[in-house]
């Protein structure tokens, strides 16, 4: 039942090696570390000469709720690599 399923699971791309979706959590990481670090640039000028502490957290707020949403909305696919191998049933290589 269990080598069923698998095989069930793997016809409807269900299945992914975990290289696979090490590499794609990889690149995901690397969008949002990318995305997080590119706000000072984006905001840098709107906010010399603030004094109003509250309204610079506002300000740095919406960055990052802007970064973090967008990465929310992005779609996360898990393609497979062409080195890729595949799985058994059992979970052999």
């Amino acid at each position: 039942a269990d080598s069923a399923e698998i095989e069930a699971a793997k016809a409807r791309h269900e299945v992914a090696s975990v290289a696979t979706v090490e590499r794609n959590l990889s690149g995901l990481f690397a969008e949002v570390r990318t995305n997080l670090r590119n706000i000072p640039d984006r905001v840098v000028s709107s906010l010399i000469g603030m004094t109003d502490e509250r309204e610079f957290k506002a300000v740095l707020l919406r960055e990052i709720d802007l970064a973090l949403t967008a990465l929310a909305e992005s779609d996360v696919l898990v393609e497979p690599a062409e080195d890729d191998q595949e799985i058994s049933a059992d979970g052999e290589v």
